[in-house]
């Protein structure tokens, strides 16, 4: 019996907990791209909208029942000020600006892997911005990571101009987890995971890895919870956690 693989991002293989750093720097970009060009009222727009996007942080601060709509709405207000319209190669450029400073904080785990994550059976599934995550790899890893899968929040376009940013697999990762390992018939589903989204995934996941980045409240859930199947590796034993039976 062969092996499938999905992992997590934020938190697992990365250090980064979200997409903050990737959306700031499309802010940021659009920012001064509108004041050389004279697109003031982007321009102020985009200035209100730390201010905006604030009091929607506050509104929600006391709900953690709440995330998932506290994060659909902070998308909502970055597509309609800072996404919608913007050419795509500009988009690009304001990724790759991110990728730069991002392969450094990515965890040391994923050294220990670079086999796994570089060959065919290897899939991130997660709701960080697929562009971000590849553009990452591709800093870290060149071509070698050309056939990765990434499953995570998607860019829509039209080919020339950015329309929005769908946020996906958030609260549902069980279930995307369930019909993309179907595909592979005959084959344990490995899954690496470091919070409450992933936890559902155990219940699919021939093998349930804990990453070295997650909390020990969550390694001990996990353990007491789904028992043999949880691996909780230290580092430096995160691939044998992965591969071995």
């Amino acid at each position: 019996m062969g092996r499938i693989f999905f992992s997590d991002w934020s938190g697992t293989l990365t250090t980064e907990k979200d997409d903050k750093a990737v959306l700031k720097q499309m802010a940021m970009d659009e920012l001064v791209y509108s004041f050389k060009s004279c697109e003031f009222r982007k321009f102020f727009r985009l200035l209100l909208l730390k201010r905006n996007l604030e009091k929607l942080v506050e509104q929600y601060r006391d709900d953690p029942q709440s995330q998932e709509v506290l994060l659909r709405r902070t998308y909502e207000l970055f597509n309609r000020n800072v996404i919608s319209g913007v050419p795509i190669n500009r988009i690009a450029e304001s990724v790759e600006k991110y990728a730069t400073r991002a392969v450094d904080k990515l965890d040391t785990s994923i050294d220990e892997i670079q086999e796994l994550v570089t060959g065919d059976m290897f899939s991130i599934l997660t709701s960080a911005l697929d562009l971000g995550v590849r553009a990452v790899l591709r800093k870290k890893f060149g071509k070698r990571c050309g056939n990765l899968l990434v499953y995570g929040s998607w860019l829509e376009n039209d080919g020339h101009e950015a329309h929005r940013v769908d946020l996906r697999n958030y609260s549902n990762r069980a279930k995307v987890l369930l019909d993309l390992s179907g595909y592979s018939v005959g084959d344990a589903c490995v899954y690496m995971g470091n919070d409450f989204r992933d936890e559902p995934c155990a219940e699919f996941a021939d093998i349930f890895v804990v990453p070295p980045l997650a909390t020990d409240e969550f390694r001990q859930r996990m353990a007491s919870t789904y028992g043999h199947k949880v691996r909780t590796p230290a580092r430096g034993e995160v691939y044998k956690a992965l591969t071995q039976d």
